[in-house]
């Protein structure tokens, strides 16, 4: 039995996420570093990033041109969460 594993949070075919094609896979390239910065610019511009849901938020970087590739969920959520710490 083969097992596929979600590109997008790195389960075992369980959320149901990885039968979604149309979205890209995400880059193991980019590190979470780059996706914070790229959260935290655009949340220079749209004070709603922590906010929005990290799936919805993903393909926006990647769409808006602030990065070249899609970042996995993982580090979306964990970029969203450090800017709501520092909001407090």
């Amino acid at each position: 039995m083969v097992r596929r594993i979600c590109p997008y949070c790195r389960c075992e075919n369980s959320c149901g996420r990885e039968a979604f094609v149309s979205r890209p896979s995400p880059d193991e390239s980019l590190s979470p570093t780059d996706v914070y910065n790229a959260c935290l610019e655009l949340y220079g511009h749209d004070r709603t990033v922590p906010d929005v849901d990290s799936w919805d938020l993903a393909p926006d970087l990647l769409r808006l041109g602030y990065l070249n590739s899609m970042p996995s969920l993982v580090d979306v959520e964990h970029a969203q969460e450090l800017i709501r710490e520092v909001e407090r």
